[in-house]
Parts: structure tokens; C-alpha cells; sequence
């Protein structure tokens, strides 16, 4: 047997490189199954059970480089089988790592039962079990372990088949906020491959515990979603996608800051009547104002000045002829809607408001 024989007395001195975890490492290498690219493991140990583990991966079709030295890169684009070798198994007890990895990339496996050293007894069923939760079967014989995984449908599949709407099903999505529960999902744009964690154009899910823990009631249920407009946008330019088109009633003119409060009120009493109007409260000049009036091709404009806001009163100019009425301000809504009618009978089209 052979001995190591150690004699005390002196002081020791020097520099020594410590080999990276070998369970950490057994570990990545059967996750690197499930890479996009290529893996790069540094401070490899160069032990037995990390060329088993090398081994098995060349023998489901992964390319390997740099074997028995402290840098091991690993391309997993060849791996098509999800069978491994019992043989192979049998030589390592961490080819059970595997079983997970090959499943989640091939809905899949059959492997061997581990093998290795005997320590103890190190049972696999904890592996058997979390992944029968989620809902795989397994069939072991004498030597085999065989695994298929095909989860239980949710409503929400059911209803996004029944709407024909395409999704894909994945099991390590996760939202940036830790108070989702159940379903959670993200949006994305067809044939998207772009990288995944910042491209999509939305997301959300279930937090049925968030109301509750605002202080509202025990169980109640909750869902939300967000929108990355600028995403959309983008996307919506790349297919060129054409943008729904809803005619205005009105534009609404303003000059100095007086008109400018007035006609914060006037603007949501027209919202609020179902009138269609747009505004630039944001620019002063009267004229640059009309030019986008016309531009957004409305029909009318309505204008309120310092004069009018004294007067009660605002300007009423169809903006094809250029004519003008002044009228009671709070009046305009009902002026407006009459103006409208009579306009849609005179051309045949349906006006765009509601009624109030």
C-alpha cells in the first residue's frame, strides 16, 4: 500500500495553485449540454471522473478541446442523442448529472445507472423525483434508466391553442421581479434572434400574493404585463407593419398660458364625450399649431386665445374652407358633434365620436 510519509520540524514555504471544485465542475460539464455557444471551463482539475464526464459528452457528439490540462472548451452543436452508453455510465457515479440536461434539450434520455466509487449510500431518486414533479416518467430496468417528459397542459395553453397563437414552452424563463407566481411570459417577435434577455417587447405573469401584501384581501388573484414601446416600435418598422389609422374630430389651438389651463378642461370634456382631438400643448405659435391641424388632416380646429378665455368663448374654423364661428365655450362639445354629423352626411362617412 503506498504510504505518504510526512517529517515535521521544518518550515514551509512556496507558492502552490489550488485546482478548482471537482463537484462544481462535474456538474458544468453536463450543463454544458444546454449551451447556445461554446463553454469555457478554466481551472479544471485533472482527475478520472472529469474524463469520464469528457467521454460521455464526446459520445452524445460534443466536441471537447483541452483534456488532462487546466482550460477545457466544450461545443455541445454536435450533440443529437440522447442515449448514453450504460458502460460509459457506469464509469462515474456524476453521469446521473446528465439526466436533467439531456430531458430539458430533447424531452428525453436514456442512460445507464451510475456507477463510481461507494461511499455511503447516495441514492438517485432526489434527481427521479424533482423532475417527476414537473412532470416526467421513468421506466428503470436492471440497467437502464429511461425518461420521457411530456407536461400536463395548463388553461392557458388550451386557450392560446384555441386562438391559434404560437408559444413556446420554457421552463427557465424568469422575470426580473421576485413576486411572480405560476405563469409568467414574455412576448416576442416572430423569427426573433437577438439576445433573449434584452429584445423582448413585453412580459408579465401571475402575482396573486401582491395585492395582499399591499394590504388588500387574503388570495387575491392578480396578473400584469409591460410593454417596451420603443421595442415595439422597432419591430413594428422591421416588418413594416401598418399603423392603425383613426381619423381626429378636432385640433385644438392654443395661444398664451391662460388658454393654455382653459383648455386642459375643454380638451378632456371632448375626451370624455368620445370626440376624437388632438393637441400640441407644447408648441405657442398659432401657425405651427394649424400646419399640424392640417397635417393630421382634421376637420375642424378649435382656437382659444387670451380674448376668448375673457370672453367664454372659442373659435371654431373648419380648417377646408377656412371659415370661422365663434361660439360659446361650453357649448363646443354639442356644436362640435352637430358640425360632425352634418359634415358625415354631406360626404357619406361615418363620423369617428360617440355619443354622449
Amino acid at each position: 500500500m503506498a504510504q505518504f510519509l510526512v517529517t515535521g520540524g521544518t518550515p514551509l514555504s512556496g507558492h502552490i495553485t489550488i485546482s478548482g471544485n471537482k463537484n462544481d465542475i462535474l456538474k458544468l460539464l453536463a450543463a454544458s449540454i444546454l449551451a447556445e455557444g461554446s463553454v469555457t471551463l478554466t481551472n479544471v482539475p485533472d482527475i478520472r471522473d472529469v474524463a469520464a464526464m469528457v467521454e460521455i459528452l464526446e459520445s452524445l457528439g460534443a466536441r471537447v478541446k483541452g483534456l488532462h490540462s487546466p482550460t477545457i472548451i466544450i461545443d455541445p452543436a454536435g450533440i443529437k442523442s440522447w442515449e448514453i452508453n450504460p458502460a460509459l455510465s457506469r464509469k462515474v457515479r456524476s453521469s446521473i448529472m446528465f439526466l436533467s440536461p439531456l430531458m430539458a434539450k430533447f424531452g428525453k434520455v436514456n442512460l445507464g445507472f451510475p456507477g463510481g466509487d461507494v461511499i455511503g449510500k447516495r441514492a438517485i431518486s432526489t434527481h427521479l423525483d424533482a423532475l417527476s414533479s414537473l412532470g416526467a416518467k421513468f421506466t428503470l430496468t436492471t440497467d437502464t434508466i429511461t425518461g420521457k417528459f411530456s407536461p400536463p397542459k395548463s388553461p392557458v395553453s388550451i386557450f392560446l391553442d384555441e386562438a391559434s397563437v404560437s408559444y413556446t414552452l420554457d421552463p427557465y424563463l424568469v422575470r426580473g421581479l421576485d413576486y411572480y407566481n405560476r405563469t409568467v411570459f414574455e412576448v416576442w417577435s416572430a423569427g426573433d434572434q437577438g439576445e433573449r434577455s434584452q429584445s423582448s417587447l413585453g412580459g408579465g405573469g401571475r402575482y396573486d400574493g401582491l395585492v395582499e401584501l399591499l394590504g388588500g384581501r387574503e388570495g387575491t388573484p392578480g396578473c400584469g404585463v409591460a410593454l417596451g414601446m420603443e421595442r415595439v416600435i422597432l419591430a413594428m418598422r422591421e416588418v413594416q407593419a401598418p399603423l392603425p389609422v383613426r381619423k381626429i374630430d378636432a385640433f385644438f389651438a392654443q395661444l398664451g398660458d391662460a388658454a393654455r389651463r382653459q383648455g386642459l378642461r375643454l380638451f378632456e370634456e371632448c375626451r370624455q364625450s368620445g370626440l376624437v382631438v388632438r393637441e400640441a400643448f407644447g408648441k405657442s405659435a398659432l401657425k405651427a399649431q394649424l400646419e399640424l391641424a392640417a397635417k393630421q388632416e382634421a376637420p375642424y380646429a378649435l382656437i382659444l386665445g387670451q380674448k376668448e378665455v375673457m370672453d367664454g368663448t372659442i373659435i371654431i374654423r373648419d380648417m377646408e374652407s377656412g371659415a370661422q364661428e365663434i361660439v360659446n365655450a361650453g357649448r363646443v362639445v354639442s356644436i362640435l358633434k352637430k358640425k360632425l354629423e352634418t359634415r358625415s352626411i354631406g360626404t357619406g362617412k361615418a363620423v369617428s365620436h360617440t355619443a354622449a
